[in-house]
């Protein structure tokens, strides 16, 4: 097997929840056909994301990676202009490789979770627990939960309309009503998140190709997401098995439907049952996929 050395600068993390550079995506995807090393000095390829400009100083191949979509558009963030390929919700010019960011919180390497710490994302969803046996979510439930930190126009709309149908319980610091703010890593998310019906997962901006893992962590516990965020999603996910905001022409239409599921146990239950990732899923993001489209492009 070929030898290959890795370098990562640049990338997000904080606390014990630090990107590890021996334990993540991008090592082990390299893995499936390289001897890989870490190598920060003198790799071959460097792997960056936009938490920094330490990137600037490698003459390497340099592949950049940008789960965010800062200043909502690619013209505005300068590390693209430094890379050779880019992996983000972008596919307009010919070194983009279309990367959504909820492709990082899928188990594909069948790793046991949580990963030791310090690791970011800690806690990655196996494919089996979001597509199979769905029927283990079918339990009592509270309405709806709503977990975050920053206030968007789109989201305290929507919270506070569906609120007047029934208590939400606000998990994160933004309308926060159950005394405390939800800490702690992805699995203790979607740990709590296994008690309610709903949950309120609209993504801070929109893009067409923008889905980040606010999609995929409900599914993962067995809740039907309340969605806003790029339309690609429904290339990706199953549109039966979650309520998409895009699809309504108002707030009250919105809720109206999020309410009539809610109050049909048979149409809830055929949302639950339903299986959230389309084909396109593998097909688009297979790691072997990914990896063979990445040495093609540098």
């Amino acid at each position: 097997m070929e030898k290959i050395k890795l370098g990562f600068t640049d990338m997000w993390g904080y606390a014990q929840y630090d990107f590890n550079p021996l334990d993540n995506y991008f090592t082990d995807l390299f893995s499936l056909d390289y001897r890989v090393q870490i190598d920060n000095e003198n790799p071959d390829i460097l792997l960056y994301s936009v938490f920094g400009k330490n990137h600037k100083k490698y003459s390497c191949k340099k592949l950049f990676i940008c789960g965010e979509n800062l200043k909502h558009q690619k013209g505005d963030i300068e590390h693209y202009n430094n890379s050779d390929i880019n992996l983000s919700q972008y596919d307009e010019e010919e070194k983009d490789l279309f990367f959504p960011l909820w492709v990082l919180s899928v188990n594909w390497f069948n790793k046991p979770q949580p990963r030791p710490l310090p690791s970011n994302p800690t806690y990655t969803l196996s494919i089996d627990q979001i597509q199979n046996n769905r029927e283990r979510f079918l339990s009592e439930r509270k309405f709806c939960s709503f977990v975050s930190n920053r206030e968007y126009k789109n989201r305290v709309e929507v919270f506070n309309v569906l609120s007047k149908v029934e208590r939400i319980d606000s998990l994160g610091s933004l309308l926060n009503n159950v005394g405390g703010s939800l800490g702690g890593s992805q699995q203790d998310k979607i740990e709590k998140m296994k008690e309610y019906k709903f949950n309120i997962a609209f993504e801070n901006s929109y893009h067409d190709g923008y889905i980040t893992e606010k999609i995929l962590e409900p599914f993962g516990a067995g809740c039907i997401p309340l969605y806003s965020g790029g339309s690609k999603v429904k290339k990706y996910f199953n549109k039966d098995s979650f309520v998409y905001r895009e699809d309504y022409n108002s707030i009250e239409e919105y809720v109206n439907k999020i309410v009539s599921i809610h109050s049909d146990s048979h149409l809830y239950q055929k949302m639950i049952l339903e299986k959230p990732m389309l084909d396109q899923c593998f097909v688009d993001f297979e790691p072997k996929t990914i990896l063979k489209r990445i040495m093609k492009k540098l």
